[in-house]
């Protein structure tokens, strides 16, 4: 059934969006152990073709692209799998695909304590999920599922890195549309701890061409410690946040978040920045 010709060409038609072997290339089973090493520690949980199936056909429209003719429940072997994430991750656990995560609108994101929590999030209706696990299905390559420690990220504690020809050439505030506070008052110290992890992310990457989500948080000691949440396509559908794609792209290899409603802060550059502001990514 999966991947003769009639379903092949219905699949993009649901999916609405290109999905290229690009985009398959920022999926975390593409990631190095040394990338890995830059995320949260996780539980890579295999998904059978059943358990695609199962999951995608949540979001409607999916089962008629697929030609599913009936309901196809999850494998006893996923539910295992979960359970035993949950047991080294107590405190709950954020689960995704390889592709992207299962947030919605349908249901506040909070940690998966129990396996029914985690069937309740998996069977919610995803489009974007469901894009990727049907192109798997089509295309037949593997898409796992992913379980986190579960880590309450603030939302002024995340930001986007654009990576161009292995050099980065900006950094964003992820929630662009506010303004945080807390950027402005630790600016220097994040700065420095993004500046830090660039550089063992530009080793770490299998891509000259990206974009890195990333989070902060707080070291005892007043520093911060920056960590890899995944990786987009350098594609103008991916959210340029405080950049823009026009013309080429504005980036400029510098640091920029909203310090006040409406009022994008840019790090200075050439001399100036220099003296006042020791900005320097890595290149």
């Amino acid at each position: 059934m999966i991947g003769n010709a009639e379903v092949t060409t219905l699949v993009p038609s649901f999916c609405g969006v290109d999905l290229a072997a690009k985009w398959r290339e920022t999926f975390v089973e593409k990631y190095s152990d040394q990338l890995r090493k830059l995320m949260l520690p996780a539980l890579e949980i295999h998904m059978s073709e059943q358990d695609r199936l199962a999951v995608g056909a949540g979001t409607p429209g999916f089962s008629e692209a697929l030609r599913l003719d009936a309901p196809v429940p999850i494998s006893t072997g996923l539910s295992q799998q979960i359970e035993a994430a949950l047991d080294r991750f107590p405190d709950g656990v954020f689960l995704r695909t390889g592709a992207t995560s299962f947030k919605s609108s349908l249901l506040p994101v909070t940690p998966a304590r129990t396996v029914k929590r985690a069937m309740d999030i998996l069977s919610l209706p995803n489009r974007r999920a469901a894009a990727f696990l049907a192109d798997s299905l089509v295309n037949f390559y593997d898409l796992n599922l992913f379980a986190f420690p579960w880590r309450d990220i603030a939302p002024w504690s995340e930001f986007r890195i654009f990576i161009r020809d292995r050099r980065i050439i900006g950094i964003s505030q992820y929630h662009h549309q506010s303004n945080f506070p807390e950027i402005a008052t630790n600016e220097r110290a994040i700065k420095t701890s993004l500046s830090d992890f660039s550089r063992d992310l530009l080793d770490a990457l299998h891509m000259d061409t990206v974009v890195a989500d990333v989070f902060v948080e707080r070291h005892n000691n007043g520093g911060f410690k920056t960590t890899l949440i995944e990786l987009n396509p350098f594609i103008q559908r991916t959210d340029p946040c405080l950049y823009t794609w026009k013309n080429g792209g504005d980036f400029d290899s510098g640091f920029r978040y909203r310090e006040a409603q409406d009022r994008p802060q840019a790090a200075r550059s050439g001399r100036q920045q220099m003296i006042d502001d020791p900005w320097q990514l890595p290149s």
